[in-house]
């Protein structure tokens, strides 16, 4: 799927010389304040670390974040403290912290409207530099930077367009790390897209096809079994699935082969992923869809507060709305619930007299 994100680049420049909209920095805590720290700091006169002390107790706690203005004293327009928190024993922070740390400094720049910004982890402990922070750090950015476009009727939330990630190793390792970084974040945005579409758009037929698109160009072996392939397999609890829908079920078999191996025979130390494509199950529309017709068993009927209220009062896990609390459960837009369990699991009053 065609991604609009932000172009992303790695730079060797201090982040007391880069000229930007918005400089992000990270903030441990600790007793000492870092070296990049304290030079952006004397290049504000000592105002920097000044007022994130006055306005915030602990600047390097986790999650904490304090945007200053520089008024001309450095070449970035705005200075964005992030805490990291406390490292672990060995003086590590992890991946999760150094992701956590991009996502915060973009939704920081995009709260400002910044168009240009940057990230510096000159600072991260040098067994991180290189390959665990800036494969983090890329990583965050571009997960932050995701928003659902598919069927949106108002425009998408505009952020900073390009991004350069300060102190970053120029080595192959790093370069591997940057490049893993963005792979997972691709194909995290993919599936999001996948998992925001209603049945009625995203079938097995259109999933097995958007798989077969993405094995080509990733250089995979696949095979696509319909119907008859999983009725000769013997897998009857997919086949059962599929009956609630008049589309024809599919199961997606991936196999990847490393390069220069000839036999066919599987190795010693071999992997096998078994996952799992939610399409028929997840069959919940938001009202008004105009693919909603296609959904076998939707029902546009919404349970009103009275109903609620009734259910309430039976008290009885037998008369809850089952679409209610499974979207509840899965964050999904409410609405009417199934007919196949309308008669024992729903309390709607329409549904209680049959219609």
């Amino acid at each position: 799927m065609p991604m609009n994100q932000m172009e992303i680049q790695t730079g060797s420049v201090k982040a007391l010389r880069h000229a930007t909209e918005f400089l992000a920095v990270p903030v441990f805590d600790t007793d000492a304040p870092s070296a990049e720290l304290r030079e952006l700091d004397e290049a504000t006169e000592g105002r920097l670390m000044a007022e994130a002390r006055r306005r915030k107790t602990n600047p390097g706690a986790s999650g904490t974040l304090f945007v200053y203005q520089t008024h001309g004293q450095h070449p970035a327009e705005m200075i964005a403290l992030i805490g990291m928190g406390r490292p672990a024993a060995d003086g590590t922070f992890g991946a999760t912290a150094w992701r956590e740390f991009a996502g915060r400094a973009r939704s920081a720049a995009a709260s400002v409207k910044a168009g240009l910004m940057a990230v510096s982890i000159h600072d991260a402990p040098n067994v991180e530099r290189g390959e665990i922070a800036l494969g983090a750090t890329v990583e965050g950015l571009l997960l932050s930077d995701y928003s659902p476009k598919l069927h949106r009727q108002r425009p998408a939330p505009k952020g900073p367009t390009r991004c350069v990630v300060l102190g970053a190793k120029k080595s192959a390792r790093a370069g591997v790390a940057r490049d893993r970084g963005r792979i997972i974040a691709e194909a995290t945005r993919d599936s999001r897209d996948w998992i925001n579409l209603p049945a009625a758009v995203l079938h097995p037929t259109k999933f097995g096809s958007i798989a077969r698109a993405l094995a080509k160009k990733a250089g995979l072996q696949i095979t696509l079994h319909g119907p008859k392939q999983l009725q000769r397999l013997g897998m009857g609890a997919i086949l059962g699935v599929g009956q609630g829908s008049h589309r024809d079920e599919c199961l997606i078999e991936l196999v990847y082969r490393p390069k220069g191996r000839r036999s066919t025979k599987p190795a010693p130390d071999h992997l096998c992923l078994v996952g799992k494509g939610i399409t028929f199950d997840q069959d919940f529309t938001r009202d008004g869809n105009p693919e909603a017709r296609y959904v076998r068993g939707s029902c546009s009927s919404r349970c009103d507060e009275g109903d609620r209220r009734t259910r309430a009062r039976r008290r009885s896990p037998r008369t809850h709305c089952v679409r209610r609390e499974y979207a509840r459960w899965q964050r999904l837009p409410t609405g009417g619930c199934s007919r196949d369990v309308q008669q024992e699991n729903c309390g709607s009053a329409q549904h209680r007299r049959g219609g």
